[in-house]
């Protein structure tokens, strides 16, 4: 029962979710169902071209998640300045944070990598510290 409570104090404060709806989750949690922000199959995000975005999605059952890209770093490649948020990339180093949250799941991973000028290949340099936290998970290992 903490455990539920623990997920409508996060529902409520994160999201904003109604009490009936709140209600409704709690329902479907309580007999073993998965809600839809945590089905991998009903996911449609494209954040690719943004940074330091972020959106709320609403399901059809109600529940929500949040997914963003947070710009950590820009070392722009000789000739260029800033980073060109919301648009198109500039060339250079970047590091930023991806993070998905769905009230009760949190899931996060930092990606380093290189936007080369004209027709050179971009590279993925490096992704770390990958996060996930569950509220009411055990941990093993």
């Amino acid at each position: 029962m903490k455990k539920l409570l623990a997920i409508v104090s996060v529902f409520s404060m994160f999201f904003g979710i109604n009490e009936d709806t709140q209600e409704e989750l709690l329902d479907k949690l309580r007999d073993g169902e998965v809600l839809d922000s945590a089905k991998q199959e009903i996911m449609d995000v494209d954040l690719v071209n943004q940074l330091d975005s972020s959106e709320i999605i609403v399901y059809d059952d109600g529940s929500r998640a949040e997914v963003g890209v947070e710009l950590i770093s820009f070392e722009p490649e000789e000739g260029f300045t800033t980073a060109g948020l919301h648009k198109e990339r500039d060339p250079g180093k970047y590091s930023e944070r991806v993070y998905w949250h769905s009230g009760f799941c949190y899931q996060s991973f930092y990606a380093d990598f290189t936007i080369n000028k004209g027709n050179d290949n971009d590279t993925i340099d490096k992704l770390r510290s990958y996060t996930s936290s569950t509220i009411g998970a055990k941990k093993y290992g």
